[in-house]
């Protein structure tokens, strides 16, 4: 559903918002970093269908440059120009620039998916997992250590968030990868994810249980593995996590929350009304000012579209960097 008032008003936050460099900061004033400029550009790139290219193809042209620039020789993206590892960053931004449906920009999202490909989550150790198979019981966090997924940071362990959006990225690009790489990552992320359910459904950031206690749910979490698993689905794992995300719904939550409750909403084939209704109250009450990722997938949500596209054609820019 297109919400044309506050899908205006949330494009103007977002360019105001945006640095003289191209970038965009995670909270207003800071430095321009990786992930919020890459959700900023997929969220205006998702709304320029619905306005006049003379609003946002400044703030899109300098966003394009800004990612292009960044991209380094091995396909990642850095957190930021401060940090040199990839991690999430390339994740994110691979999906935005896949979304925009151009040839230059979904190669150099290619790149970044081949660079995470070669690049998943920490492997615990082989002598670790015979250690634990001869000695049941002695695993504290009762998970599948062969799993990997992906991380936030380059040579880390798997999170559920990175491993939800690789897998937005990787279903985004099927067909450019060859399958013999591509489908065993999905196979893996996709069996992290249901391995890390909380008891009753849905996910905490990493584990679902551990050390004996059982984890509850976040719906920022929920909502992204729901995505990635899609939300529509009827195994066991998709079912619990849509009713996790349900009673927490039914809660005060943030407007990232609503938004995303929306875009599950939406895949699910649910009905949005009411989680529509909700995201224009919050953003009329004049909440202190959110982050650059609350509002660009709160315009995402208000614009119809997805994480992962269709997005729409962005203006040309002379490609500066070597990757």
């Amino acid at each position: 559903m297109f919400i044309p008032e506050l899908a205006t008003e949330l494009a103007r936050r977002l360019i105001a918002r945006q640095n003289t460099d191209g970038g965009w900061p995670a909270v207003k004033s800071g430095r321009s970093a990786t992930e919020p400029t890459a959700w900023a550009f997929r969220a205006l790139t998702a709304l320029a269908p619905n306005v006049d290219a003379v609003v946002i193809g400044p703030a899109l042209a300098g966003a394009t440059k800004w990612l292009l620039d960044r991209q380094k020789p091995t396909g990642a993206w850095p957190v930021s120009d401060l940090a040199s590892d990839g991690g999430f960053g390339t994740t994110v931004a691979g999906l935005a620039l896949a979304a925009t449906g151009e040839e230059t920009l979904i190669e150099r999202s290619v790149t970044g998916a081949r660079w995470l490909l070669a690049n998943p989550g920490k492997r615990v150790s082989w002598r670790t997992r015979m250690w634990l198979r001869w000695n049941p019981g002695q695993n504290p966090l009762e998970i599948d250590l062969r799993l990997r997924g992906w991380p936030w940071q380059e040579g880390m362990w798997g999170w559920v968030e990175p491993t939800a959006v690789a897998l937005l990225l990787f279903r985004a690009l099927s067909g450019r990868i060859e399958s013999d790489s591509l489908e065993p990552a999905i196979a893996d992320g996709e069996a992290l994810l249901r391995d890390r359910t909380c008891p009753g459904g849905g996910w905490n950031h990493g584990l679902g249980y551990s050390h004996g206690e059982d984890l509850w749910p976040y719906p920022d979490t929920t909502a992204f593995a729901l995505l990635a698993l899609g939300a529509g689905g009827s195994e066991e794992a998709v079912v619990q996590g849509r009713e996790a995300l349900a009673r927490m719904l039914d809660e005060p939550v943030s407007r990232l929350t609503t938004a995303l409750g929306i875009l599950v909403a939406e895949e699910a084939g649910t009905d949005p009304g009411p989680l529509h209704d909700r995201l224009v109250a919050q953003w009329s009450e004049g909440f202190p000012e959110p982050t650059t990722r609350a509002a660009a997938i709160s315009l995402l949500a208000c614009s119809g579209a997805t994480l992962s596209g269709p997005g729409a054609s962005v203006p040309r820019v002379e490609e500066t960097a070597d990757a």
